[in-house]
């Protein structure tokens, strides 16, 4: 490299700022009370919405297995066609009022959307798992089951058939092999290698180490009577998992049975899955350990296949756009009839969906600022766009819908190479963060390259001399125990570490600038 571009590409470097962790935290603070319901609101003159892609969780369920302490069966849980990780009837309408809530953002206000369904506009795909096939199917009735449908055309008519409800096919994929709806479930292996290197990371070790941490599963282990093996850093999710399903289908009964699940505790333990999920995701401070770059491997993993397909997606959609309407010569051709049409594009997914895609834009750490995974029917929605004044400039919008009480906030900014408070950002971002992530050779392939390097190894340190400092009394064989005694737990936390390396949009930027 020349002198002259040396100190060019210093001086674009610098020129280009980037928010600090500080900054973007600061952000998202005044951003609590902003709700953008209506797509047009600040969309500049010459923008048009072309595509739309929520990614979604689905609503509220059943725990998925038993816990250790569990007081209860997979018998007990009837609703949703019953047993373990059914949605429940909440989820059921979490799912419908979101659904009423796109509606009214993308057919209702603006004819985004056609007002009735049509089915050249929406695509959906759905892991395969009864509580996301069901959610999206909520979510479809909020969207398209009302006064607007058309009884003959859009639905039977006939007395038997429940009034507007307008069927939307839902597709899917077997869970073996569905790295884009949920690669966590898959058959991965290099996925569960990279998992095994993660825990023997120093910051996962020294987390796992910490008095408070093994202070805390000791206090769960002693209360349920379980081993380290069945309660650890790894598996409280279990726990913490159980126990809010049980906290909300069972509220009547859930302090006689679990008295020692006060509210301190379910802090702590909420605090201590968060940042396991953290480090399941490869959110780590310095993610370098034996040769391979943990931020950069997992979610390649977790996250790359998803973020492929929605950019794959939105740039065939685009192009067809630009082409069909304004005569561009782009890779679009006459026998692209579904992405000439395609509008809406579903994924309904789990926590574990939402995190990888929001761990690959690398704004995690900012939109889910405790750590861990969002709640039930929480989503993120990616809104593409044309400038059409601009020579057909593409642009990109993120929303995010925290729960059921919440509306839309714009995380843009949040996304890896976005600007500080703007609404919009260039494709070229989006791409930039798709190439970096994509799984080499594809996810299948990728998927059986083991791990190589030193041997994996799952043994941990030994905990710490102290004792939980929990005592319980009168504790029967089949029940909690009676009498509590919760000592004063620290104040301090430990917060979600974030991404260390410069992201591969940074350096498109910077050339671009340069060249």
């Amino acid at each position: 490299m020349t002198r002259i571009a040396f100190l060019l590409l210093v001086t674009a470097a610098t020129a280009f700022y980037l928010p600090t962790h500080e900054e973007k935290l600061a952000a998202w603070s005044k951003l609590n009370a902003v709700c953008d319901g209506d797509f047009k609101t600040g969309l500049p003159d010459g923008y048009e919405l072309v595509l739309v892609n929520p990614i979604w969780r689905h609503g509220d369920r059943g725990p998925t297995e038993s816990f250790a302490g569990d007081v209860l069966t997979e018998d007990d849980w009837d609703f949703g066609g019953g047993g373990y990780g059914e949605l429940s009837p909440i989820g059921m309408q979490q799912h419908y009022e979101l659904g009423e809530k796109l509606w009214t953002r993308y057919a209702e206000n603006d004819k985004f959307l056609s007002a009735r369904y049509r089915a050249k506009e929406v695509y959906a795909r759905s892991t395969d798992k009864n509580r996301t096939l069901i959610s999206a199917m909520s979510n479809f009735a909020g969207m398209y089951s009302r006064a607007s449908a058309i009884k003959g055309t859009d639905y039977p008519d006939f007395a038997g058939w429940p009034q507007t409800f307008v069927p939307v096919p839902i597709h899917t994929e077997p869970q073996r092999t569905d790295y884009i709806g949920d690669a966590t479930d898959t058959y991965c292996p290099r996925g569960d290698d990279l998992w095994e290197l993660a825990k023997q990371h120093p910051e996962y070790v020294a987390y796992d180490s910490k008095p408070r941490t093994q202070q805390t599963l000791q206090y769960l282990r002693d209360q349920t009577g379980a081993d380290e093996a069945t309660v650890n850093f790894d598996n409280v999710y279990l726990i913490r998992g159980g126990m809010l399903c049980e906290s909300i289908h069972f509220a009547d009964n859930f302090s006689t049975w679990y008295p020692w699940y006060t509210e301190d505790v379910k802090q702590r333990v909420g605090e201590i899955d968060n940042q396991n999920i953290d480090f399941q995701n490869g959110i780590f401070g310095s993610g370098m350990f034996q040769g391979y770059d943990l931020t950069v491997e997992i979610p390649t993993v977790r996250g790359g296949p998803i973020l492929n397909e929605v950019v794959e997606k939105a740039q065939g959609v685009l192009d067809c756009y630009v082409t069909n309407k304004y005569g561009v010569q782009t890779r679009c051709t006459e026998k692209d009839h579904f992405l000439s049409n395609l509008k809406y594009f579903v994924i309904s997914g789990h926590d574990t969906s939402i995190a990888a895609y929001l761990t690959v834009l690398e704004a995690k750490p900012y939109v889910l600022t405790s750590g861990g995974y969002s709640s039930y029917s929480s989503a993120v929605i990616t809104e593409f766009f044309v400038d059409t004044k601009n020579g057909n400039e593409r642009y990109f919008r993120v929303l995010f819908h925290d729960d059921a009480d919440s509306c839309f906030r714009i995380i843009t900014p949040f996304v890896t190479g976005c600007e500080m408070g703007a609404d919009f950002c260039k494709m070229d971002h989006l791409e930039a963060l798709a190439a970096k992530y994509a799984p080499p050779g594809g996810i299948e392939d990728l998927c059986m390259q083991r791990v190589t390097g030193p041997a994996v190894s799952t043994t941990k340190p030994p905990p710490p001399a102290t004792t939980s400092q929990l005592t319980t009394t009168n504790k029967p064989d089949n029940g909690p125990s009676t009498t509590v005694t919760v000592p004063t737990i620290p104040t301090t936390t430990t917060s979600a570490s974030l991404f260390s390396f410069l992201s591969a949009s940074t350096f498109v930027l910077i050339a671009k600038l340069i060249f």
